[in-house]
């Protein structure tokens, strides 16, 4: 039986990380041909505005056909800049802001042109602040697939369709930068949590 298989992801939802923690096994896709418009370059925040997402910005060297292991960044504009101004228009009243602001934008200035190899340095950090080191191999780096398996049947959980982390049950709920204006919204990116919770935010995943 093949382990669980999940994308990457940009900084990614709160119920990607719960069903990550939950998996047995879990293997990192890096053979699939690239997917339109996923949280493989996208996450959500909450802003002063409501729920915003934000994007990374790719180019594909092989077209249509590229594989994720492939996959570059387009730094034809300056989006780490603008990623970051958001974080912190949307963050900075956040409880531990000032404890991990630093870190995130040292991630977003991170020098890599390879999504996958920017994406896994962010899910190191985010597996560190969490203390969720169970999903870090001996070799101190994540498994990922040595193939692409296309049958499902194959795979104990494969989490690599774009409705799989959506509609999840949400069965939490913590106070929000701005929660006075809106209602709980869940299932934003696990940034959402440990800028309001801390190291707390692992409860929410086990």
């Amino acid at each position: 039986m093949i382990p669980s298989i999940f994308p990457i992801a940009y900084f990614g939802s709160i119920s990607y990380y719960k069903k990550l923690v939950g998996a047995k096994n879990p293997a990192l896709e890096q053979w699939e041909t690239y997917p339109r418009h996923s949280i493989r370059n996208h996450c959500k925040i909450l802003s002063p505005n409501g729920v915003l997402e934000l994007t990374v910005p790719l180019s594909k060297p092989f077209g249509s056909k590229t594989r994720t292991k492939d996959v570059k960044i387009d730094f034809t504009e300056d989006w780490k800049k603008k990623h970051w101004r958001t974080i912190t228009s949307s963050y900075a009243s956040a409880p531990f802001f000032d404890y991990y602001g630093m870190e995130i934008q040292e991630l977003l200035e991170f020098e890599c042109d390879n999504l996958l190899e920017f994406n896994l340095n962010i899910h190191k950090r985010i597996c560190s602040w969490l203390d969720l080191d169970f999903l870090v191999n001996e070799k101190q780096s994540f498994n990922l697939t040595s193939e692409y398996f296309p049958l499902k049947d194959e795979i104990e959980k494969d989490f690599r369709n774009s409705f799989a982390f959506q509609n999840s049950e949400c069965d939490y709920s913590y106070q929000q930068v701005f929660s006075e204006k809106e209602n709980f919204i869940s299932d934003l990116s696990i940034l959402d949590a440990v800028l309001n919770l801390g190291p707390m935010a692992r409860k929410l995943l086990l």
